[in-house]
């Protein structure tokens, strides 16, 4: 019999490799009567999908033979195996055939017996393994009051896989051409980069806590040309499991977003969960839906612009944001003509620096935010059209904390969103008029994060206080204009215009965004090049892109641009404008 052990002992040692004295194992030993009851894993740190490799030892310490015998059956059954973590048993592995055969052997001094197992990393019940601690412990396969009944654990730490980058390009060599392929192959902690197109799709998350981000969600024209679309369904969906981690960074949404899972329990009732995925410098305009434009989101939404969305609902009253228990912050919605702009209802929803405004029904104006039973609005330092009578409590339960640095006064928006009479949309313009009262009033306390920005790529508080909404203001740089030739003759048969930019000393023209620089908000450079060495900037036009918006006699042209900061500069010149051909 002792033969038979000596083998087994070689090879089990064989099978192991390089683990009996791998640098990496991780070990631990009890010592008892004179046996030492040791086990180690191959290592100490796995990543998530890993097999565990474990090994289990006793080996007489003393100077006489020890008898073993085992009660549960065949040598190679000999050990049990388990896997805990706080607590909670994971694994095990305890099923060893039962025979009436007492199978024994003998240890002489200085000698050890082995048993080796491998855990795949499956859970019993059949849920993924998670990242965390977790206590591996061995045992001989006694019964638990057999005084051989020695269990012996030691801890190791599993740890999220690698995170992988995606991208996705619609029309362009990438990954993927389309956002839920890439969903489907991603895992917890990856991150799927999107370049600027239209997708229209019905974008799932799965449950998944992954970014999702456009190529600059700092970069408004990177946001608006990154299009999430579908109107007949949520344009974004999530599994309401989704934690703060999760996130959905610059898209402009087509569609609306739902955060909702419901689903019903053994006994038929109703279980709802809300996604507490993080919605950031999102544009989500110009949507026509049956529901709320985001609902049932409990992270953090912030430097969203939520506007010029209308019901197509009829009579049926839609919240703009429905169910939102979590924290808005940064936000301008505004123009919005579902119902009331934001509702709560069985929970409790903080809005923090944000405008609030012109949101109405059919039938007229409606409260700004409709607190139902159960509700809790948390509001401070926002701008509620209305102000404290513009929020609305329809159930005994529902209450309101009216913070600090609340006001009701007309931001001054640049301009409303309208049909106008052809019943064309026109679009408004969100930023701020100088002279809004939305401008540094936000929380004086507010620390904005490193690189933190505003919805223009502007850097979130300028002027030392945080303003309102989801544009910070800042007037425009001074530039100084030159445009050539400095008479224009509508007859002339000439190709371009050229105008030159100097920026004030203290910038640097090679900072300038060469997609920003507009004439007159309208006509774009044919051609742009920035000289740093004597810091000027010169853009080329169209001669008859410039000619058709030009009236004869003295004309102030304006040039405006977008430093890569976010801050915008505008300068103007002078021309001359005569026709000859008509004599003028």
């Amino acid at each position: 019999m002792m033969e038979k052990i000596i083998i087994t002992i070689a090879a089990v040692i064989l099978a192991m490799g390089g683990m009996a004295v791998g640098s990496a194992v991780d070990s631990n030993s009890i010592v008892e009567d004179g046996i030492e009851y040791s086990i180690q894993t191959d290592k100490a740190v796995y990543s998530l999908g890993e097999n565990v490799q474990m090994l289990y030892r006793v080996t007489n310490l003393s100077e006489d033979e020890v008898e073993f015998i085992f009660t549960y059956g065949p040598l190679d059954n000999t050990c049990d195996w388990m896997v805990d973590k706080d607590e909670l048993r994971i694994w095990d592995n305890l099923g060893r055939p039962g025979t009436a055969v007492m199978t024994s052997f003998n240890l002489s001094p200085s000698t050890s017996y082995e048993y080796t197992h491998t855990w795949n990393m499956s859970y019993k019940n059949g849920d993924d393994i998670l990242p965390g601690n977790y206590n591996v412990t061995g045992v001989l396969g006694y019964h638990p009051d057999h005084e051989r009944y020695v269990p012996v654990s030691v801890q190791i730490e599993i740890i999220p896989e690698p995170a992988m980058i995606y991208y996705v390009d619609d029309d362009g060599p990438a990954d993927f051409n389309n956002i839920q392929e890439a969903i489907n192959d991603s895992n917890d902690g990856d991150t799927i980069i999107v370049q600027p197109g239209l997708y229209r799709e019905n974008v799932k998350f799965l449950g998944k806590n992954i970014i999702l981000t456009s190529t600059n969600p700092s970069d408004p024209n990177v946001v608006a040309a990154t299009i999430i679309e579908n109107t007949d369904h949520p344009a974004v969906k999530f599994s309401g499991t989704e934690d703060p981690s999760c996130m959905l960074i610059g898209f402009n949404i087509n569609g609306t977003i739902d955060g909702l899972y419901y689903r019903t329990d053994p006994n038929g009732m109703p279980i709802r969960n809300h996604t507490r995925a993080t919605i950031s410098n999102c544009l989500i305009s110009g949507n026509g839906a049956c529901l709320a434009v985001i609902g049932f989101c409990d992270g953090t939404i912030s430097n969203c612009l939520i506007a010029d969305n209308f019901s197509t609902c009829g009579w049926l009253p839609v919240s703009t944001m429905n169910q939102c228990h979590g924290l808005i912050k940064n936000c301008t919605i505004v123009n919005n003509n579902p119902s009331d702009a934001v509702s709560v209802f069985m929970g409790t929803t903080t809005i923090e620096n944000c405008i609030i405004y012109h949101n109405y029904a059919w039938w007229g104006v409606q409260p700004q935010v409709w607190v139902s039973k159960g509700g809790t609005l948390n509001i401070s330092y926002s701008c509620v059209q209305g102000g404290l009578d513009g929020i609305y409590l329809d159930h005994s339960t529902a209450t309101v904390d009216w913070g600090p640095g609340n006001i009701d006064a007309d931001p001054c928006f640049v301009s409303l969103g309208y049909w106008d009479v052809n019943e064309v949309w026109v679009e408004g313009d969100y930023h701020l008029l100088a002279g809004s009262p939305c401008i540094d009033a936000g929380d004086p306390n507010y620390i904005a994060e490193p690189n933190e920005t505003d919805l223009d790529g502007k850097p979130r508080v300028i002027g030392g206080r945080i303003d309102m909404g989801a544009y910070e203001y800042s007037p425009p740089i001074p530039a100084d204009v030159r445009i050539v030739p400095r008479t224009i003759n509508l007859a002339s048969k000439g190709k371009s215009i050229t105008c030159y930019i100097w920026l004030p000393e203290d910038y640097d023209v090679a900072d300038v965004n060469s997609n920003s620089v507009l004439l007159e908000d309208e006509v774009e450079p044919q051609w742009l090049w920035c000289d740093e060495e004597e810091q000027v900037v010169m853009a080329r036009f169209s001669r008859s892109e410039v000619q058709a918006i030009l009236d004869i006699g003295e004309v102030e042209l304006t040039i405006t641009g977008r430093l890569t900061n976010g801050f915008a500069f505008e300068g103007t010149d002078v021309i001359r404008v005569i026709d000859k051909g008509r004599g003028k």
